[in-house]
């Protein structure tokens, strides 16, 4: 009888380790991020809210663990690849030490210089998460990417991807009455730029937008989807459809619906 009750007592330790039993639940792609408040190494309070609407890496790691010391100058690299197209990386501490320790150990030998946040056992609990892990949130809040081990393509991959989410405005008071494309801004730009349009099609129908150059070689393709009447928005990064930094100049970008089609112009100032 003692050793059944410890067996059950034992599942249910389980259980509540792995958010089953609605204690906790496992947050994963598809799922909205959950907002925490930790302390960054220069003492500053820094909440995940405070990135609202922009495009935010976890990495979960621990300075005293040698994969993660391996680990770090690969996600600076990318962090200075994406930060001006928007990227926020928060590094999160799963071990205890002091600012300084942290700072020593890990932060100065990767020349880091995106957040990092210590003591976030409290995170990684909401989270289910351990070291190592790493999860991306669009700037809808939703988990798009969420992976053990840092993969440079899959996570450079998933970036530009979130960085380049179309977004639909929300507005239920004004119908789009017309097949529109507004001029980007900032126009010029540098390094990211918006692009608006709007479409009054009543049943979705495929919807291109894509950038040429002048020669009129695509250079990337932004959206090729079905999309029904709206309000779109996305942001372009100015990279091109090999995750490359495209030159100053000027370029087109083209909407296309069905027999429908519009062009406008914008430059690139580097």
């Amino acid at each position: 009888m003692k050793k059944s009750f410890l067996i059950i007592s034992l599942i249910i330790v389980n259980m509540m380790t792995l958010g089953i039993g609605n204690v906790r639940s496992y947050i994963g792609v598809g799922d909205v991020a959950q907002d925490f408040t930790l302390m960054s190494v220069d003492g500053d309070s820094v909440s995940l809210s405070d990135y609202a609407g922009q495009v935010v890496l976890l990495s979960f790691f621990t300075h005293t663990w040698g994969p993660c010391l391996t680990e770090a100058p690969l996600i600076q690299k990318t962090y200075l690849k994406y930060k001006d197209s928007g990227l926020i990386i928060l590094g999160i501490n799963l071990a205890y030490g002091s600012a300084q320790t942290v700072l020593n150990k890990y932060i100065t030998p990767a020349s880091i210089t995106y957040p990092v946040l210590l003591h976030g056992n409290s995170v990684a609990s909401v989270y289910i998460a351990t070291t190592q892990d790493f999860i991306l949130i669009n700037s809808s809040g939703v988990v798009m990417y969420r992976k053990y081990g840092y993969n440079n393509n899959a996570i450079e991959t998933a970036i530009e991807q979130a960085l380049n989410t179309l977004s639909v405005e929300d507005n239920d008071s004004i119908k789009p009455v017309q097949f529109s494309l507004k001029q980007n801004y900032p126009n010029p730009f540098n390094p990211q730029t918006k692009i608006s349009f709007t479409l009054n099609n009543a049943q979705p129908l495929l919807v291109s937008l894509l950038i040429y150059d002048l020669m009129g070689r695509k250079v990337k393709s932004l959206v090729n989807d079905k999309l029904s009447s709206g309000f779109y928005q996305l942001n372009w990064d100015g990279l091109n459809s090999y995750g490359k930094r495209i030159k100053s100049g000027n370029y087109f970008y083209e909407l296309r619906v069905g027999n429908q089609k519009l062009v406008k112009k914008m430059s690139l100032v580097r």
